[in-house]
């Protein structure tokens, strides 16, 4: 990997394990943290709050975060 790329990652589950992953991944300068997704959609809402970018959003499947071919 070139030294310029970044690595998207998500976090499923925003449980015990999930939230310690989404404060980890925060806090890495060469990953940007792209989604917290979780069953309960406040319960990802509240652990994503404040580490992305831009603000959740709820989706009823995994293919628009797929990239496109």
């Amino acid at each position: 990997m070139a030294k310029s790329e970044r690595v998207r990652a998500a976090v499923v589950g925003a449980g015990h394990m999930g939230q310690y992953h989404t404060l980890v991944y925060a806090e890495l300068w060469d990953v940007d943290l792209v989604g917290v997704v979780d069953i309960d959609f406040e319960r990802a809402r509240r652990v994503a709050a404040g580490r992305k970018k831009n603000g959740p959003q709820r989706r009823r499947s995994a293919s628009p975060l797929r990239p496109s071919s």
